[in-house]
This record gives C-alpha cells, sequence and structure tokens, in this order.
C-alpha cells in the first residue's frame, strides 16, 4: 500500500469515527450509550497512535503532503474526541 492510499484510508476510517459520533447523538435514548462512547473513545485513541506512528514514519521519509494530511486528520480526532466525552458524560448524569 502505498503512502497516499495509507493516509486516504486513515482518513476514511477517521469519517466513520466521526459519523458514529453523530449517530450516537442521535440515538442518545439509547441505555447503551456509554458503552458505545467508550467504544469510540478506543478506537480514537488507537487510531490517534497510528497516526503518530505514522507521522513518526513519513518524517523520516520527509514526504509533506502525507504529513499535512495526517495533522489534519489527527485535529479533526482532537475536536471530536471532547465532544464525545461530553456527551457520555452527559447521558451518564
Amino acid at each position: 500500500m502505498s503512502d497516499i492510499d495509507k493516509v486516504k484510508r486513515i482518513q476514511q476510517e477517521i469519517e466513520k469515527l466521526c459519523k458514529s459520533v453523530e449517530d450516537i447523538k442521535r440515538d442518545s435514548s439509547s441505555n447503551r450509550v456509554s458503552e458505545m462512547c467508550d467504544n469510540l473513545l478506543e478506537k480514537i485513541d488507537d487510531k490517534m497512535i497510528e497516526i503518530t506512528e505514522y507521522l513518526e514514519h513519513l518524517e523520516s521519509l520527509e514526504i509533506q503532503k502525507q504529513r499535512e494530511l495526517l495533522h489534519e486528520a489527527k485535529e479533526m480526532l482532537k475536536t471530536v474526541k471532547p465532544k464525545l466525552e461530553e456527551l457520555k458524560k452527559a447521558h451518564h448524569e
């Protein structure tokens, strides 16, 4: 898999995670919200680790475009994670 393909795959996975957050918000009446939030938070943490490791790899190759795309993806995750944690906390109260 080329570097570009891998970055695109990671971005698609992040888009799915973000969509899942929206799905949970719509289904907030479910008694499984906390469990679904935990599951997504774990996936987000795993994806952050994968991106960080891949960024280190790309930095060693000095591939600027992929690095920029991954930094954007990581920022997207950073904005989604607090929203998800807030949703979980609000539903748990």
